[in-house]
């Protein structure tokens, strides 16, 4: 299982990138982080998006302002997160429901509810470099990244003269929400790049851990959710713009957070595999061989403790961000 974080003075870093174009569950990701950042157990250093599209990295930035403001939730004129877009293949307008309809709230001055300063390419940075410099701000061993969709800007990373070498130095884990490991499909987020999750897997020099496609049979009604909370908030609109209620929402994204940053007294309910090495064959499947030597790993849920994986994910997503920062 992982290390205890308990032994260490400075919490850990974590550092976020998705496309944000699969399920809600990778904002739902996301809102947890913000959260266990809320209690001091770890410090977001950036975020960033896979697409070249500006509304996803608006997005970004509305979150990181919501949870990062004062208590009226927003602090404009403070440093904020830097956010990163990947600028690979040609650029889109068009932002899935969860993030458009976030972006289009509108407070009864007709002002928008959650805002952000990202208005063209020149406001964002390069995904690779925010990484980079993410990672070189904490202490060695010290960081992790969470990855929820295609890897292109930690490919890009990789390309970077010191990337892989600042990767080593400092992340002690890369965690993926993909792959699957039940024998069932083959996950559709490898299939959409087989290539380069084929080369992540190779390349990538720490460890990783996958949260695989059969994790999604562990699902949040979204009524769930909304019944705790029907505050004006991003996790909370993303929801509601998902899709027609009633649905019910993955959490295999949700995982990936939460082992990432988990310590040894509250990672009891997810299960790590054996050590093992995951390659990914042309039709996207991911096939895991089991090897002493090896630095791939990938979750499991114990079926005895489903019902308080679902309850610690509620926790930690009906904690609104605090007023006090």
């Amino acid at each position: 299982m992982q290390d205890a974080q308990g032994d260490q003075q400075a919490p850990l870093g974590v550092l976020f990138d998705s496309s944000l174009n699969g399920g809600v569950d990778q904002i739902l990701a996301l809102a947890i982080l913000f959260h266990a950042q809320e209690t001091r157990r770890i410090r977001i250093a950036s975020v960033s998006t896979g697409e070249f599209n500006l509304k996803n990295a608006a997005f970004l930035d509305a979150v990181a302002r919501f949870y990062g403001g004062g208590g009226d939730g927003y602090s404009p004129s403070r440093r904020m997160l830097p956010v990163g877009m990947g600028t690979v293949g040609a650029r889109t307008d068009t932002a899935a429901p969860m993030v458009s309809g976030v972006l289009a709230r509108e407070d009864s001055d007709g002002q928008p509810l959650y805002p952000h300063t990202i208005a063209d390419v020149n406001d964002t940075a390069d995904a690779a470099a925010v990484i980079r410099n993410g990672l070189t701000a904490f202490q060695d061993q010290n960081a992790v990244i969470v990855l929820a969709g295609a890897p292109t800007n930690v490919l890009s990373l990789l390309d970077l003269p010191d990337g892989a070498d600042w990767a080593v130095r400092k992340a002690r884990m890369l965690s993926i929400a993909g792959g699957r490991f039940d024998g069932g499909d083959p996950d559709p987020i490898i299939q959409a790049d087989v290539v380069g999750f084929r080369r992540l897997l190779a390349e990538w020099p720490t460890r990783i851990v996958m949260a695989g496609a059969e994790l999604n049979t562990l699902t949040l009604p979204e009524g769930r959710i909304l019944e705790e909370d029907s505050s004006d908030r991003p996790i909370v609109d993303a929801i509601r713009a998902f899709r027609p209620s009633p649905y019910d929402v993955p959490t295999r994204t949700l995982a990936a957070a939460t082992y990432a940053i988990a310590t040894e007294e509250s990672d009891e309910y997810l299960e790590l595999s054996a050590p093992g090495i995951i390659t990914v064959t042309d039709d996207g499947s991911t096939r895991f061989a089991p090897s002493f030597s090896g630095n791939h790993h990938y979750l499991m849920v114990r079926p005895d403790r489903e019902e308080q994986v679902l309850q610690a994910y509620m926790t930690l997503l009906a904690q609104p961000p605090s007023e006090e920062r």
